[in-house]
C-alpha cells in the first residue's frame, strides 16, 4: 500500500472559511479571501487536501505540493483505478476525471469502488486530465 508523504515544506496553512471539523481527507479550494474551503462544485479547482480538522477560522493544513502523497475520500459513484486522474465532486470527494478541460487534483495510487472509501493520490493540482 502507498504512504502518504508531503516533501520538504510540508503543508501549507491557511484560514479555514467555515466549519471543517468533518471534513479531513476532502479536496478544498482557495476563496478570494485567502481562506479555504471545500469544494462545492465539479469544476472548482482543488488547491489541495485537507489534513486536520479545523473549525472555522482556525488554521487548515492543506497538502498541496506538487508529487506529495495524501488520503483522500472517493466518491463511490464512478470506479477509480491506479492510475486514474482524479479530481473534486460538488462535496470535495475525488472522482475520476476523464476530459481534458477537467480539473483535476491528482493521480489515483489505490484503488475504490465504493462510497467514501479512503484512497491515496499523488498531487497534481491544476494539471488537466489527458
Amino acid at each position: 500500500m502507498a504512504t502518504e508523504q508531503s516533501p520538504v515544506g510540508g503543508d501549507k496553512s491557511y484560514q479555514a472559511n467555515a466549519d471543517l471539523r468533518a471534513k479531513q481527507y476532502l479536496i478544498v479550494k482557495l476563496l478570494s479571501t485567502f481562506k479555504v474551503d471545500v469544494c462545492s462544485a465539479a469544476g472548482d479547482l482543488g488547491i489541495g487536501v485537507l489534513q486536520n480538522d479545523p473549525d472555522i477560522n482556525q488554521a487548515a493544513q492543506v497538502r498541496a505540493e506538487p508529487g506529495s502523497k495524501t488520503k483522500v475520500i472517493s466518491d463511490g459513484t464512478t470506479p477509480i483505478a491506479v492510475g486514474d486522474w482524479v479530481g473534486t465532486n460538488a462535496v470535495g470527494k475525488a472522482i475520476k476525471k476523464v476530459l481534458a478541460t477537467d480539473w483535476v487534483l491528482g493521480q489515483a495510487e489505490s484503488a475504490s469502488s465504493a462510497v467514501d472509501v479512503v484512497i491515496t493520490v499523488r498531487l497534481l493540482p491544476g494539471h488537466p486530465a489527458l
